[in-house]
């Protein structure tokens, strides 16, 4: 919202960034305190939506087509792009931006403030409701291409993000993922663009300097799926970080095969990084097939030898999915079992949460694994806090029930008592799923 407010703040209209802090205590049943809050006098209301937030965006919205019809109402994001045509057909979302937002949401604003249904025609990526009512869905949006997702992305864009609220800054230097996992939710696969390496250390310039500035913590969260992708690219970001006169602490992402150099693991040991973040997922070999990780166990046993002998185990940060559409409660424990002999043997941390069913492959495929549930699924603002309750648990993991839940609690208690803490949500009661 940060970037793409900043965007049309660039083309010369009036807009009012509204932080997700100052929102946080709304009563989405109270139209005057979302009339105080949002809507603050607006023409076009813009929405950026993922499948967790969803549920409230839509309560938003549909208030304020029911209350004040005259306002247009924008929405975006990861979830909207994936569900257009189900948000169309409610009717609360005058147009969905499908895709990436930075150049065709200015279009979008302009041809609303002309109030020309002929312009929206000729916007590729959006989805909206026509003069009559009437769903269009025009066609996809061409990617950004690298010049154009340098000309948009060059700088950081909170100067305006309220102190002292959050614990870190994100800061994207690329796009895309060059991989294509089944469960991810991300909406670039096999598609990689970057930063040139001038704007590339000016954003992260500007970067530190608003963590400097803004955030609790003084974290740095580099958001690229692909930092490790390129290897001299990611030496070169992690020696300039290194050399800035304020060195933030630093929150990575990247993959296990990608960090086996000693230069960069030298290059690991030697910055800020409290946390470098490398997916696993699952702890069986058919499991990290289906997953289409790339891996086997034993390769990731053999690369965390070498970190461990570079002395950068402490830093790492694996993580794995249990409870997969297809997996039985034995399939889990392997996972269970595994992260936690990471732990013991090599000396890295392991998280393990369980699968969410968010739109992506595995949410279209759904059907396949008995998973009877419509689009509608997301509309209920608290979808992701009834995992705590069991019986609403089983209907997204069939094969989970409750024994199965029981059996994996006691393993995790196990692992507990020994000091190893695999689940960063692990509830202890008895009676709760494992989220």
């Amino acid at each position: 919202v940060y970037l793409l407010g900043e965007i049309l703040l660039k083309k010369g209209f009036h807009v009012e960034i509204t932080d997700q802090s100052e929102i946080i205590p709304l009563d989405i049943d109270n139209f005057d305190d979302i009339n105080t809050k949002i809507i603050k006098g607006a023409d076009v209301v813009l929405f950026s939506s993922n499948s967790f937030n969803w549920g409230n965006t839509k309560a938003v919205m549909a208030a304020i087509k029911k209350y004040r019809p005259e306002i247009k109402t924008v929405v975006g994001g990861i979830h909207a792009t994936m569900m257009d045509k189900y948000i169309a057909f409610l009717s609360i979302a005058d147009v969905i931006i499908r895709g990436e937002g930075e150049k065709v949401l200015p279009q979008v604003i302009e041809a609303l403030e002309e109030k020309s249904y002929s312009a929206l025609k000729r916007i590729k990526g959006i989805t909206y409701l026509d003069e009559s009512g009437n769903i269009v869905r025009n066609e996809d949006s061409d990617p950004l291409t690298d010049e154009e997702y340098n000309l948009f992305n060059s700088f950081s864009p909170f100067e305006k993000l309220p102190p002292m609220i959050y614990d870190a800054i994100p800061c994207e230097t690329s796009r895309g993922c060059l991989y294509n996992c089944i469960f991810c939710g991300v909406g670039i696969h096999r598609a990689w663009k970057t930063l040139t390496t001038e704007n590339l250390y000016k954003k992260i310039k500007e970067t530190a300097e608003t963590v400097r500035t803004k955030t609790n913590n003084g974290f740095l969260t580099l958001t690229d799926d692909c930092f490790t992708a390129n290897k001299s690219r990611m030496l070169d970001t992690l020696r300039y970080i290194s050399e800035l006169p304020y060195r933030p602490d630093l929150i990575l992402e990247g993959r296990l095969n990608e960090i086996q150099s000693p230069e960069i693991m030298d290059a690991i040991k030697n910055n800020n990084i409290k946390r470098f973040l490398v997916g696993i997922e699952c702890g069986y070999d058919e499991g990290l097939k289906r997953v289409r990780k790339g891996y086997r166990t034993e390769q990731i046993e053999n690369y965390l030898q070498k970190a461990k002998e570079a002395g950068i185990s402490e830093k790492l940060y694996c993580s794995f999915i249990i409870c997969l559409p297809w997996e039985t409660v034995d399939n889990c424990i392997e996972t269970i079992k595994f992260a936690a002999k990471l732990v013991e043997k090599y000396g890295v941390r392991s998280n393990i949460s369980t699968w969410s069913i968010i739109p992506s492959e595995l949410w279209a495929r759904r059907s396949e694994f008995g998973i009877q549930l419509d689009n509608n699924f997301f509309d209920d603002p608290g979808w992701f806090v009834k995992y705590r309750n069991r019986e609403f648990f089983r209907v997204t993991h069939p094969l989970i029930g409750d024994k199965e839940n029981d059996k994996m609690a006691k393993i995790f208690a196990m692992y507990y008592k020994r000091g190893i803490k695999l689940m960063d949500n692990y509830l202890k009661q008895s009676d709760s799923p494992l989220i």
